[in-house]
């Protein structure tokens, strides 16, 4: 297993490299100079110009623009500095992340506890009235946008619900401002009211994908002679799927399940936008419409990395969920 991680660390180098010049270079074909907006400044000078160019990484050569910045990434962890932030774009992201971690780690928990008990009600009743409703639930949630389902949620939750107790916040992370004497359990419930939306939004898209993957790939499984085998030998159908059919089951939703958080890290930029969240995709968004080019390619930069480990820890939980897979 250790010669196996090693030599994929060292796959990904040539990976990454590609994937960053791709993301540099697109951010730079955006149309629009991100320091135009300066130059109506008539105390703004040339010299100006040339200082902030070579700060924010805009002026230049785009290969030697791109090797430049790829070199500080790698020797100092550098991702360069936010243009309508005094910060550095690191800083940003570590204290964006958290948010959209929390946000995307209870998104993918709610869509899984709502989802594999649901794929297996469904492939247990294989065409019943029960499947069938299930099943349009799915195909109707995976055609709906993330945008209008949120605006639709705030609308019911938030505007026509207001004032009764199912009455939801539309958006923030908290609506306590001052937390000094505040007991702790009250600010936690406060945030986690402020979550329910943008969680169920977030995780629509995977909770109706997941329910029909587990769906489908149960049926194939229980078509299986050992499925068939198990049954003869007397076992309780829920012996058999639970504890024979659910362990094949498993082994490709991991994978499923280890790429979908970097999807969720992107999806995350139309859900944090509508309920105004601070995070990781609300910082996406300003960047590049603002034209903020040094914090939109770190930031993407950041997703490139978080896929790409991703991707590795689905192949490593491949050997820990089934033990047939060995790694050399």
């Amino acid at each position: 297993m250790r010669d196996y991680v090693i030599r994929r660390l060292i796959q990904l180098v040539p990976l990454i490299i590609i994937v960053s010049v791709l993301i540099y270079g697109i951010i730079d074909l955006a149309p629009g100079d991100p320091l135009e907006q300066l130059l109506l400044d008539p105390d703004f000078t040339m010299e100006d110009l040339a200082r902030l160019e070579q700060i924010y990484g805009v002026g230049g050569p785009f290969p030697e623009r791109w090797a430049k910045w790829f070199w500080r990434l790698i020797r100092y962890q550098d991702l360069g500095v936010a243009r309508f932030h005094p910060y550095p774009v690191w800083d940003l992201i570590v204290e964006r992340v958290p948010i959209t971690l929390r946000l995307s780690i209870l998104a993918m928990s709610v869509s899984l506890l709502v989802a594999v008990p649901l794929g297996i009600f469904s492939a247990k009743r294989q065409y019943s009235s029960w499947d069938n409703f299930f099943t349009g639930l799915a195909f109707m949630g995976r055609s709906m946008p993330t945008f209008w389902f949120g605006i639709m949620l705030i609308l019911i939750f938030g505007i026509y619900l207001g004032g009764t107790p199912l009455e939801l916040p539309m958006g923030n992370l908290t609506s306590i401002i001052f937390t000094e004497g505040v007991p702790w359990i009250t600010l936690q419930l406060d945030a986690a009211k402020h979550l329910i939306l943008p969680v169920l939004v977030l995780g629509l898209a995977g909770m109706t994908g997941w329910t029909r993957y587990v769906r489908s790939t149960l049926l194939e499984v229980l078509r299986m002679d050992y499925i068939r085998t198990a049954r003869a030998k007397g076992l309780s159908e829920r012996v058999v799927i639970w504890k024979h059919a659910i362990r094949n089951v498993l082994i490709p939703l991991i994978t499923l399940v280890a790429l979908a958080l970097p999807g969720l890290f992107a999806g995350a930029i139309i859900t944090e936008t509508i309920f105004a969240i601070p995070g990781m995709g609300r910082l996406i968004f300003s960047a590049v419409i603002s034209k903020d080019f040094s914090l939109a390619v770190g930031a993407l930069t950041f997703l490139c990395f978080l896929t790409i480990a991703s991707n590795l820890l689905a192949d490593i939980l491949y050997a820990v969920v089934d033990p047939r897979v060995r790694y050399r």
